[in-house]
């Protein structure tokens, strides 16, 4: 995913939730805009979680939301980066490195399974021009239709 692909999703997860969480701060003005509703403008590489009107539950919150909103709900996300990182452009650079690592997990599992061959059952199978029949599956006693007495 290019950094560029990779912002304009975290924007769109982030504002969002915003729009159907918390709502825009009164004290939060950019560009003179006096909207009530979030926009992708609003999200700066700058901007500060705080000025977003976030509290660190909210951040708990938000970090789920980001692993469910990105990569089909397969990025897991330490929850250590939104407690000591305070701009978005930081938190985006962040899980630009889980991203990463989660696409490298997945191309590195595809390649795996591209070259380990199948294995084939062999149950009604030829094998060398003969048919293979199945094996019985034998009793606790180890003989073919159970204990004797």
């Amino acid at each position: 995913m290019t950094q560029k692909k990779l912002r304009q999703e975290v924007v769109a997860v982030l504002v969002k939730y915003l729009n159907e969480e918390k709502g825009k701060p009164e004290n939060f003005q950019r560009f003179g805009s006096k909207d009530d509703e979030w926009i992708p403008s609003d999200i700066t590489d700058e901007v500060e979680f705080k000025q977003l009107g976030l509290d660190s539950l909210d951040m708990v919150e938000l970090l789920m939301v980001f692993e469910d909103g990105l990569m089909d709900g397969d990025l897991y996300l330490d929850e250590k980066i939104f407690r000591t990182i305070p701009t978005f452009g930081n938190a985006l650079k962040e899980i630009g490195k889980y991203v990463k690592r989660v696409e490298s997990e997945k191309k590195e599992k595809a390649t795996r399974a591209k070259k380990s061959p199948k294995k084939k059952s062999n149950k009604g199978e030829k094998q060398a021009g003969k048919k293979v029949r199945p094996r019985k599956k034998t009793g606790t006693s180890g003989t073919v239709g159970g204990p004797s007495n």
